[in-house]
C-alpha cells in the first residue's frame, strides 16, 4: 500500500492501484483474523475432546496478557 501511494504521488500510477492495494491489505487482514479464529476453535475442540479445558484457558489467558487486555 505504501509503495502504491508513493507511485501515485510521483505520477507513476493511478488511483486504481491504491484502491487495489487497500483491498488486498484488507483481505489479508481478514484472512489472518479467520486463520487465528480457526486455530482457537481447533484448540478448544482438542481441549473439549480431552475433557480438560484448563490448558486452553491458560493459553487464552496468556495471549490476552501479552496483548495487554
Amino acid at each position: 500500500l505504501k509503495l502504491a501511494k508513493v507511485r501515485y504521488e510521483h505520477g507513476l500510477t493511478n488511483i486504481t492501484e491504491i484502491a487495489d492495494a487497500q483491498r488486498t491489505l484488507a483481505q489479508a487482514e481478514i484472512d489472518e483474523a479467520v486463520a487465528r479464529l480457526n486455530v482457537w476453535r481447533a484448540l478448544l475442540q482438542a481441549a473439549k475432546l480431552s475433557g480438560d479445558l484448563k490448558p486452553f484457558l491458560e493459553q487464552f489467558a496468556a495471549v490476552q496478557a501479552q496483548r495487554g487486555q
